[in-house]
């Protein structure tokens, strides 16, 4: 940014990190439920939890350290591409919401499907999945 390398947040306790976050509905009771233990899960271990609606934008924010983190739980591969090599050449990590790698094929059935993306700096990456998978029993 203005010639110089951005890098992600070195922040590394989640109580001090801003995190954002993307939601759309779910018309699934039982995933909403899980979504929502999830949320709750992060509003009481952070800074605070933020709904831009944008995940360009909050891709960027969390690449260039502005804030720790950002979520999104549905994403086109279009949208979670860029955020991906972004987060990555900025030090961060980034998969599936569930830790899972994200996979980039060129096939029909990643151009039809929702992603899920978890961006983070390192450390709060780990944290954040921990929250997940408490969530969601994994």
């Amino acid at each position: 940014m203005n010639d110089k390398p951005i890098h992600v947040s070195r922040e590394n306790d989640l109580k001090n990190a801003l995190v954002l976050y993307g939601i759309d509905y779910i018309p699934d009771h039982l995933a909403r439920e899980k979504e929502l233990k999830f949320i709750g899960s992060i509003v009481q271990s952070c800074r605070n939890l933020r709904s831009t609606g944008s995940s360009g934008f909050d891709t960027c924010y969390t690449a260039s350290g502005k804030t720790g983190a950002c979520i999104a739980q549905t994403g086109k591969i279009w949208d979670v591409v860029p955020c991906y090599h972004l987060i990555i050449s900025a030090g961060g990590v980034c998969s599936e919401v569930s830790g899972t790698k994200l996979v980039f094929e060129s096939n029909k059935a990643n151009y039809l499907r929702n992603f899920t993306y978890l961006a983070a700096a390192p450390d709060l990456y780990a944290k954040l999945l921990l929250l997940y998978k408490s969530a969601y029993r994994l």
